[in-house]
């Protein structure tokens, strides 16, 4: 989406760190950007968190059932299927929870540190301190509580970049 239908729905911007949370305001567009600036106390990882609010999107019938297939969804395209709905357009409705870690100056463990997020991965090693082709174990969350059985995928633009499940 354009970064000022993003803004619209921008909610509860804030900077995490084992001292506190620092709220973001004052969010604006710069280009197809959004920038905010904030004085953060010490050095440590940051946890930047947003949430962009729940929204609902309708979608082309092969467009939609390509998005299903990508996520694993085959048995909902079935049950499309079976109720003769294959040619109808779907609805999405969703929320975004946007959530980077940045570490500045001397860092601790404040990687570890939950966000508290309705849905959340947080790793269990340090990402800044990983060798090349190490594997970055992480704790996925839901609701505050560990989740197993699912699928998680990572993507990257970065050269060597892999990706695998383990566990699922």
């Amino acid at each position: 989406p354009e970064s000022s239908a993003i803004l619209k729905r921008l909610q509860e911007p804030a900077i995490r760190t084992d001292r506190g949370v620092v709220k973001l305001g004052a969010v604006k567009e710069d280009g197809k950007r959004l920038v905010a600036s904030a004085v953060v106390p010490g050095s440590s990882h940051l946890i930047v968190t947003a949430v962009n609010a729940s929204a609902v999107e309708q979608m082309k019938p092969p467009s939609f059932e390509k998005y299903l297939q990508e996520e694993g969804l085959g048995h909902i395209v079935q049950a499309r299927a079976a109720r003769g709905e294959s040619e109808a357009p779907g609805r999405e409705r969703y929320t975004m929870y946007a959530k980077a870690l940045v570490a500045t100056g001397a860092t601790g463990e404040g990687y570890k540190l939950a966000a508290g997020l309705p849905l959340e991965i947080v790793p269990e090693k340090d990402p800044y301190r990983l060798p090349p082709g190490e594997a970055l174990p992480v704790r996925v969350l839901l609701r505050g509580k560990p989740v197993s059985n699912l699928r998680l995928t990572a993507a990257s633009t970065a050269e060597g970049f892999t990706s695998r499940v383990v566990g699922q």
